[in-house]
């Protein structure tokens, strides 16, 4: 078959959808936010193939696998092993780049093979040596130079006759040793024995000798270390297995990749357990004994063509990092070469891999928390594509999320080679350039929640006219004409733009200005914003930068041009000390002056992180409707009767009215001993959460558990009356989440939604402060038409007296911006200035 068959798919909100999907195509599924995506794509798709998958394995095998229960449809055939790719993701304080790619694990088993230790006390070189290397180098030996292959022992009586037990009758002394002497092995004739039994002598010797050898070889006396037996002059030549200092009498651990791994206790430096850095009195200092590379003594002294340690390594530009590997190849010795071919090929894939994707820039030490969202994505997604597997089903959530346009395009290119390769591709996705891209799109709707689940339309890009967000294209654009919301060309490529209409006070206007020559990191102080300057960190280098207040701002730029460095890590730091608020971001930015504070009360950083609370958080307790609604519960005539307070109807309270079996969560877990624990609907509330004298008690005909399930607009019509509630139900229909049901954990919501929800959240708290919002991407996972909806809240915000930063890339919403600031040019190294600022309101008001 051709395609895969998907009928009566009924997920979360589907609505027994039939679809025909072509194999080794690339796909994109697109809709309004809860169109029902994520539920065809992931719940449906990448879960029964990988239960299939799971289902190959022998039953002995399954035991340790998670289990999948099949999804809800009435059929799904010819489905590939799917690979998923999820935009969600969280690492611990000792990930990096190298490790979340496994570019780091490459580059460990390099060094383990092609390493050359010294001591680290004296820097002697440390050589183990196999009984090959020893056969190889006697096979130098002039014809006829005779040799002795020996090996050392402990020198007692005992031991002497232990060894003629065993056949090994000659000995030697050693003169500058007390406590040993030498046993001989074997007496040979370099050039007329056999090669067969010179390597099975120094195999004995080993063998005897715990790891060691000596080789003994005629000497004309000249040589460091000679001694003089049976009449003639012998030089030694002491060999080891392990790793050996003669000079400090030292033993070494053998070349192992873990040795290289500051995340295992071998390889690791003592005294700061691997994280490079330990606690001062007043900050993170780095580890004096590590200098910060995280490994032990040994680890830090192998190095590779005679120079350059792992440490140095991963801490070179990947751009350098592929140089230094293609200088390697020619280095070594051919029959090295042979040895790690495999693991320079993997990892050659691997780099090259990220700098298609346009981190060249970056280092494989940085952390990923230090990194922008888009290289986090593209970071993650480069280990996504370097699999090099056919026939397979990648799913991937929305790949363009964080990216700029420059940099979607090479994200998009390299998941056309994924597909070219065989493989089918499916995209959840809301840019245009993925979705005109696609060689079959798919439409969910028409609307979110219970109004979406639906096939809107399945064709090719090419067979209909795709939705821009604020109108169609008009008759003759291209997909990325210079009005198309797609193209948004650099600022400062832009012709001088013009003054701004909008001002952030009558007496003060902030309007744009066209930069002058050689003005590549400083911009002019304008009042009526907030200033920084001397900000530092990363890529940025004393920027100077000043932001309006009471407009929307947005900073953009491609991805690792310093964004996240500004606002997240430098302008929310600086702020949050000013008013005196914890801030636990790292690291921070420094500077020299911040101005303009004054005109603010708060700062408040959002961004799409999951939202970190117990499984029963929802919306109805984020924005605290649920204790006003648990009051009018307890005023239903059913609750006066049983004298039901409002704490009853409470799924928290263990003293509550919540159902004992699963305490309020509305599933239990079961456990399958052998097998993977599974989750069920709590067969005795059937998910309602509540006892069965709770639900009795109706409100306006419906129980406690049927009111939250009602969608946010559902309830807002429902709680007519009730100003408070439909207060607070008003700032989730205002931030574009009105089909949101009230109960529904926040464990499960999207990006997009997490961070719509804390922005309703704020909403709903009525506060009279003048707050600065900063927002790392608003526009995460949302449709054009969610856009719409966010930037009419945010103008809401503004024009009662507050100010907000956003970091974007989206173009429809750059469009709708007041101020504009553009990092760049390029990223890393080349980027962290200020290409241009200005307003865009002089070519296009949207």
């Amino acid at each position: 078959m051709s395609h895969i068959e998907l009928r009566g798919v009924r997920v979360h909100n589907l609505k027994g959808i039939d679809l025909r999907l072509p194999l080794g195509k690339l796909i994109a599924i697109t809709g309004v936010s809860g169109a029902g995506k994520s539920s065809l794509a992931f719940d449906t798709l990448v879960a029964e193939g990988r239960r299939r998958y799971i289902e190959t394995f022998a039953p002995s095998a399954r035991q340790f696998l998670e289990r999948i229960e099949r999804p809800d449809a009435d059929a799904l055939e010819n489905l590939p092993p799917a690979i998923a790719f999820r935009a969600e993701a969280t690492f611990d304080q000792r990930a990096t780049l190298g490790t979340i790619t496994e570019t780091d694990d490459l580059l460990r088993m390099l060094f383990a093979r092609l390493g050359r230790a010294l001591c680290p006390r004296c820097e002697t070189p440390l050589i183990a040596r196999t009984p090959d290397d020893i056969c190889r180098e006697l096979q130098t030996l002039l014809d006829g130079t005779k040799f002795i292959v020996a090996f050392p022992s402990a020198k007692s009586d005992d031991a002497i006759a232990n060894w003629r037990q065993l056949g090994f009758v000659r000995t030697i002394e050693l003169p500058e040793s007390k406590s040993e002497f030498l046993i001989v092995v074997d007496r040979l004739v370099a050039g007329r024995t056999d090669a067969a039994r010179v390597l099975e002598s120094v195999e004995q010797a080993y063998s005897h000798g715990d790891g060691r050898c000596v080789v003994l070889d005629e000497s004309d006396g000249q040589d460091a270390r000679t001694l003089e037996w049976e009449g003639r002059n012998w030089r030694l030549a002491s060999h080891s297995r392990r790793l050996i200092c003669g000079a400090c009498d030292v033993e070494f651990p053998p070349l192992e990749p873990d040795l290289f791994n500051f995340e295992s206790s071998l390889g690791a430096c003592a005294r700061c357990s691997g994280l490079g850095r330990i606690k001062g009195s007043a900050a993170l200092l780095d580890c004096p004994d590590c200098s910060g590379s995280r490994l032990s003594a040994v680890g830090r002294s192998v190095r590779l063509l005679g120079r350059t340690t792992i440490a140095r390594l991963r801490e070179l530009r990947l751009l350098e990092l592929t140089e230094f590997l293609d200088e390697l190849i020619t280095a070594v010795e051919p029959t090295e070469r042979t040895l790690v071919a495999n693991v320079l090929s993997e990892l050659s894939v691997r780099l090259r891999t990220l700098l298609d994707l346009g981190l060249g820039h970056l280092s494989l030490s940085r952390s990923p928390r230090n990194l922008s969202r888009g290289e986090r994505q593209r970071a993650r997604l480069a280990g996504v594509l370097a699999m090099r597997l056919d026939n397979a089903l990648y799913v991937l959530d929305e790949p363009s999320g964080g990216l700029h346009p420059l940099d979607a395009e090479r994200v998009l290119a390299a998941i056309r080679r994924l597909q070219e390769a065989g493989n089918t591709v499916i995209v959840v996705e809301h840019s245009q350039l993925f979705v005109e891209s696609a060689d079959e799109v798919i439409e969910l709707g028409p609307g979110a929640g219970r109004e979406g689940g639906r096939i809107v339309s399945q064709r090719t890009p090419t067979t209909f006219p795709l939705p821009l967000g604020e109108g169609d294209r008009r008759p003759g654009e291209g997909p990325h004409s210079l009005d198309s919301p797609m193209h948004v060309e650099p600022l400062s490529e832009r012709k001088p733009l013009e003054r701004s209409t909008r001002a952030i006070n009558s007496d003060q206007p902030f309007g744009p200005r066209p930069l002058s020559e050689g003005e590549g990191t400083k911009q002019r102080r304008t009042p009526g914003g907030i200033s920084l300057e001397g900000v530092t960190l990363h890529n940025l280098n004393r920027l100077d930068v000043t932001f309006p207040l009471h407009q929307l701002c947005v900073v953009t730029g491609v991805s690792g041009s310093g964004k996240s460095s500004l606002i997240e890590h430098t302008l929310f730091p600086a702020l949050c000390q000013r008013f005196g608020i914890a801030c636990d971001v790292d690291p921070i930015g420094k500077f020299t002056a911040l101005s303009g504070a004054e005109q603010i009360d708060e700062v408040v950083f959002l961004d799409s992180s999951p939202i970190r609370r117990s499984a029963r958080a929802n919306a109805a307790t984020m924005l605290h409707l649920l204790g006003e609604i648990r009051c009018l519960f307890a005023q239903t005539t059913e609750a006066k009767v049983k004298n039901l307070s409002a704490r009853q109807f409470s799924f928290n309270a263990s003293e509550g009215g919540r159902c004992p079996r699963c305490r309020g969560l509305g599933a239990v877990e079961i456990d399958m001993q052998f097998l993977a624990n599974l989750t069920v609907v709590c067969p005795e509330c059937q998910g309602t959460r509540f006892q069965r004298d709770i639900l009795d008690a109706k409100l306006r005909g419906l129980s406690i558990a049927e009111v939250l399930n009602l969608s946010a607009d559902e309830a807002f019509s429902f709680f007519r009356g009730q100003p408070q509630l439909q207060r607070r139900l008003k700032s989730l229909k205002d931030v574009g989440l009105g089909y949101l049901p009230l109960g529904q954990s926040a464990s499960t919501l999207s990006r997009g939604e997490c961070q719509r929800l804390k922005l309703a959240t704020l909403l709903a708290s009525r506060s009279r402060k003048r707050t600065l919002f900063l927002m790392d991407e608003p526009c995460i996972g949302l449709h054009a038409r969610d856009i719409a909806v966010l930037l009419e809240c945010f103008r809401r915000l503004i024009e009662v007296g507050h100010s907000l930063i956003a970091i974007e890339h989206r173009p429809e919403f750059i469009r709708a911006a007041d101020w504009v600031i553009e990092l760049g040019p390029g990223a890393g190294d080349a980027g962290g200035k200020i290409v241009a600022t200005g307003s865009l309101l002089g070519e296009r008001q949207l």
